[in-house]
């Protein structure tokens, strides 16, 4: 069996997810999500059950498991490592992550490394158990839609996060638009942000064909819709990195914002074949 010990907003926990789910693949065994962080996160929640994961929930009653869970990851790496547990050292990707039989991880594991050549299965995973969804994004005559998302929340209005993270800058989305253009032709372009007052105030010089504040209640189900667009222009959010990388739009390209994080924190989450531009 592998163990995951999750952590985060929707986003991370499918990095989270992904990687384990290839791990215990690889090594055909069970996989058991560890959800206990969020018994004291007041901001997150565990999200995945709303996708057809393949994964069973740790029992909450075995409680020395959990007690275990808890602590273990505070010893240094190198006594855990004698008993197969894995606790990640840096957001670069770690070709020794399936060399060694890991029993439980935790970590982000933010670069499609870890399970890029799992993607078929993992496509199949994020599928919604209640796929409802009316599809906002309608083309007009075929010109493509292009998923604009401006993250703020947060990492704006939180000292910390706006440290680490930051916002995007208009020139990043300028740039991003210019080149999509360049390689589309005419293009529709539909805003989606947590905060659309904002960004029709301080992106102004854009003209947006639309926007879409994702406020259905259900993060899965907003993330899943963002897939549908034909391309995407992504902010250093690890949920429209999501929505982008899972889209089977047969004419996708992906920007990202460079670097990642504004503290310039080395990392390998850009996939290669996305265009990365100057945030």
């Amino acid at each position: 069996m592998v163990v995951i010990k999750l952590s985060g907003g929707l986003g991370n926990q499918m990095f989270q997810y992904a990687a384990a789910r290839t791990l215990a693949d690889k090594k055909n065994e069970n996989l058991i999500l560890d959800i206990s962080t969020y018994q004291s996160d007041t901001l997150r929640v565990f999200e995945l059950e709303s996708f057809n994961i393949r994964a069973s929930i740790l029992n909450e009653k075995k409680w020395f498991i959990n007690f275990l869970l808890r602590n273990i990851f505070r010893f240094p790496n190198i006594i855990l490592q004698i008993f197969r547990i894995r606790k990640e050292e840096s957001l670069l990707y770690d070709e020794k992550f399936f060399k060694k039989n890991y029993y439980l991880i935790k970590g982000y594991f933010q670069t499609e490394k870890y399970f890029l050549n799992n993607k078929k299965k993992l496509l199949n995973d994020f599928t919604l158990k209640n796929n409802d969804i009316k599809v906002n994004c309608r083309h007009n005559k075929g010109i493509p839609n292009i998923a604009v998302h401006v993250r703020l929340g947060d990492y704006l209005f939180d000292k910390k996060n706006s440290e680490v993270h930051g916002i995007c800058s208009l020139k990043y989305y300028k740039r991003s638009i210019k080149k999509m253009r360049e390689i589309y032709g005419e293009i529709n372009l539909i805003c989606y942000s947590d905060d659309i007052e904002w960004c029709k105030k301080n992106l102004s010089e854009i003209k947006f064909d639309s926007y879409i504040n994702p406020d259905s209640g259900s993060p899965s189900s907003d993330l899943i819709r963002m897939s549908y667009n034909d391309g995407f222009i992504i902010s250093n959010s690890t949920f429209s990195w999501w929505a982008a990388w899972i889209s089977n739009s047969s004419r996708k390209i992906v920007i990202a914002p460079s670097p990642w994080f504004k503290n310039s924190m080395m990392n390998d989450i850009i996939p290669d074949d996305w265009i990365s531009v100057e945030r």
